[in-house]
């Protein structure tokens, strides 16, 4: 951010700051505009290939993940950390519809509503095995 580049290899091979600071080097690279995208975006490639394949319920394509921690999590921490990270990358965001000359996209703005779905469940008393497997399912339908 200040216009400074340097070599990951470096921070490791130089772990004194002093060292380290002579192997910093002025950045000939423009830094991207990190200020928040929203309204009407074009769709990328891949975007459009999967609007092509015409699903028969579009809007149920999603991704979820399921994490897992034997300690557990703290939940407020990683709301605040799941929420950053959709404020920050903008295609996070992206929400599409079908209209009248195809498909359309456009990024929300981060004041727009909920920014992501979070739903917490604790098996710690469930015992390892097919019944832990069972408890899982019958939560996620």
């Amino acid at each position: 951010q200040a216009g400074y580049k340097l070599d990951i290899k470096d921070l490791f091979k130089y772990p004194e700051v002093a060292e380290l600071a002579t192997h910093l080097r002025v950045s000939d690279t423009q830094l991207a505009d990190q200020e928040e995208v929203s309204g009407a975006v074009l769709l990328t490639p891949i975007q459009q290939w999967f609007v092509e394949q015409e699903q028969p319920v579009p809007d149920h394509f999603n991704q979820a993940v399921m994490l897992h921690r034997e300690q557990g999590f703290e939940e407020e921490p990683l709301r605040q950390a799941l929420t950053q990270l959709v404020v920050h990358h903008d295609a996070l965001r992206m929400v599409f519809r079908k209209a009248e000359q195809g498909w359309e996209a456009w990024n929300r703005g981060v004041k727009e509503g909920k920014l992501y779905d979070l739903e917490v469940a604790d098996f710690k008393d469930v015992p390892i095995g097919p019944t832990l497997g069972q408890a899982i399912e019958a939560w996620a339908s």
